[in-house]
């Protein structure tokens, strides 16, 4: 036991381990992103900028130079503008940021006017466009890249809210489908202590066996199944632990028919389809009838299939009581869209199919 607990320790060590170095990769992965994406931004709009002034002037060392610097000043006015946001807006310091922001529009669009007209004078360029109009079109570019600037950061702060109210939603998802998986575990072992005890009362050479058996189970249910995922060949394991425990207690006129077929050996939720299992001994002919259990998985796709014969006078909310109604929440939080459960009741037959489609 305390192998396996300091087993689990590590596991835990290396799991949060893992996660941090995924966390710092991600954030490198995402700054690297925004400073290209930034840069090739800023690129197309020197590109055209350079372009556009090839309409008046022709193209010289100088108008490149004096265009790239009038970019970077726009670029420096736009980021400008992200830090006043962050500073000011956010604190709710709204008429601070308009004056601020108002003065430096002004000042660097004159800064511009003169930069660029000096420039372009010692380079030797001659001006087309002077005075008034040069100046509106440096005030006009400012207040529009500001305004870009603006939308920009109301963006991003709208698309970071809604991830974090995924976020909580999520979280409020993880909550609710541990505590339906709380609900699981003791309901199922009510069941099984009480086969256990009818052996124990019956003096059966078995009941040892049987505490073995139950053994197993409840190892798998205190550590792997408290895992967020498990390997389908493991809950296949516990699947068949349980039925060997159920085989215990039934006579041979019962007929079990239990086939697997996993291609690949995917990771799942652990305890989807005990549930079902369960169901079918709980409910079945345990006298002369026949359960059929049938479990195929690959990459994309898991079916599962159970089927049994009723006994008299099974009502339909009967068999598909407390354990199907808590499994259908389980799968709408684990397997939103993902998932298909098909239910038939007939007069002698219950059957159950669960498809889960999987996600790459």
């Amino acid at each position: 036991m305390i192998d396996r607990q300091r087993h689990l320790v590590e596991v835990r060590t290396h799991s949060i381990e893992i996660k941090t170095s995924s966390r710092a990769k991600t954030l490198f992965l995402i700054v690297t992103r925004n400073i290209i994406l930034h840069s090739f931004f800023w690129i197309c709009m020197a590109s055209f900028a350079i372009y556009f002034k090839m309409q008046i002037h022709e193209f010289s060392t100088g108008l490149l130079m004096t265009t790239c610097l009038d970019v970077l000043m726009l670029a420096g006015i736009s980021y400008l503008n992200l830090f006043l946001i962050h500073t000011y807006y956010e604190k709710k310091q709204i008429m601070t940021y308009v004056i601020q922001s108002l003065l430096i529009i002004i000042l660097i669009s004159i800064l511009r006017f003169y930069v660029e007209l000096f420039m372009m004078q010692g380079f030797g360029i001659t001006f087309k466009a002077f005075g008034n109009r040069l100046a509106f079109a440096k005030l006009l570019t400012s207040l529009i890249f500001w305004g870009i600037s603006t939308a920009y950061y109301f963006s991003l702060h709208y698309l970071k809210h809604k991830e974090v109210m995924h976020q909580v939603e999520r979280d409020k998802l993880r909550l609710e489908i541990d505590f339906q998986q709380s609900r699981v575990n003791p309901h199922f072992l009510f069941n099984t202590l009480g086969n256990i005890h009818a052996l124990a009362i019956q003096k059966s050479d078995r009941t040892g066996d049987a505490i073995m058996d139950l053994s197993d189970l409840m190892r798998y249910m205190l550590y792997e199944g408290r895992a967020e995922k498990v390997r389908l060949s493991k809950e296949l394991e516990f699947i068949e632990h349980f039925i060997n425990l159920q085989k215990l207690r039934l006579s041979d006129s019962v007929r079990i028919n239990f086939r697997s077929n996993i291609e690949e050996d995917v990771l799942i939720e652990p305890l989807m389809f005990i549930s079902f299992v369960e169901n079918a001994f709980k409910h079945g002919n345990l006298d002369d009838g026949t359960i059929k259990i049938e479990l195929n998985g690959n990459a994309k796709v898991i079916i599962f299939k159970c089927e049994n014969q009723k006994t008299a006078q099974i009502l339909v909310e009967e068999q598909s009581g407390f354990g199907i109604e808590n499994i259908k929440k389980r799968l709408d939080l684990l397997y939103p869209n993902q998932h298909n459960l098909k239910i038939t009741d007939h007069a002698k037959i219950f059957s159950v199919q669960l498809t889960l489609e999987l996600t790459s």
